[in-house]
């Protein structure tokens, strides 16, 4: 290249002029390639995911760990059970392929996992004693699952019993938010048709919030789940 230059502009250019200039287009075709590439790269899609207990009452009643009675008379120490998620929600948010920010817990981890140990009160207070208490936890083996466990239905090496399952979030739906977005509207359109069809699949049913136009609402028998992209 050099010497195609030397030989068209050389007459008017010194040798020392001719290779600056060739390092300068050398440097702006190195950046050119990299921004082009940079644009085909398509950029994560950050989430943050709240779920919401919408119906955490009725998921003891079903669990075998309160009776109706008990959850009515004593609604505020149901939400105090769950100490620092007392609010009832459980937030978190998609930050890479392998990295999640746990919100409440203020702490990174590689799987959006968390386990909430329920402080026992009446009458299941004195019942299970100081045994260790039931608990709510966010999981993942085959898909994420959010399972209430009563602490009898737990075997005596702690091995795992009966759960309910609250909520189930397939792997399928974290992958469908990944994929690109700057579609024509009819490919949107179906981009959100698959999710719902995801969702809906383990009981899920979506509700838009028409006043904020990037939130995602679906609600389900015991718990609902919003998510937000940014």
């Amino acid at each position: 290249m050099l010497a195609l230059v030397v030989a068209k502009y050389g007459a008017g250019f010194t040798w020392r002029q001719v290779l600056i200039g060739v390092v300068a287009f050398a440097v702006w075709h190195s950046g050119a390639e990299l921004l082009r590439h940079s644009e085909k790269t398509r950029k994560f899609q950050r989430v943050q995911f709240r779920i919401g207990l919408a119906h955490f009452g009725q998921a003891l009643v079903d669990a075998g760990i309160y009776s109706e009675d008990e959850v009515k008379q004593n609604n505020s120490a149901l939400w105090e059970s769950l100490g620092a998620y007392s609010s009832g929600y459980i937030t978190f948010t998609w930050l890479q392929p392998d990295l999640f920010f746990m919100n409440t817990a203020s702490q990174f981890a590689e799987f959006a996992e968390t386990t909430i140990y329920l402080k026992p009160f009446g009458d299941r207070a004195l019942k299970i004693g100081k045994s260790l208490p039931d608990s709510l936890e966010l999981r993942g083996k085959d898909e994420y699952e959010l399972v209430l466990s009563k602490v009898e239905d737990r075997g005596p090496m702690g091995e795992e019993g009966h759960t309910l399952v609250l909520m189930k979030l397939p792997y399928e739906f974290f992958r469908s938010l990944q994929e690109p977005t700057n579609w024509n509207l009819r490919r949107i359109a179906d981009y959100h048709k698959r999710q719902d069809e995801i969702l809906e699949r383990v009981g899920l049913k979506r509700w838009q919030d028409d006043e904020v136009s990037d939130l995602w609402d679906y609600r389900g028998k015991y718990a609902d789940l919003h998510w937000w992209t940014f």
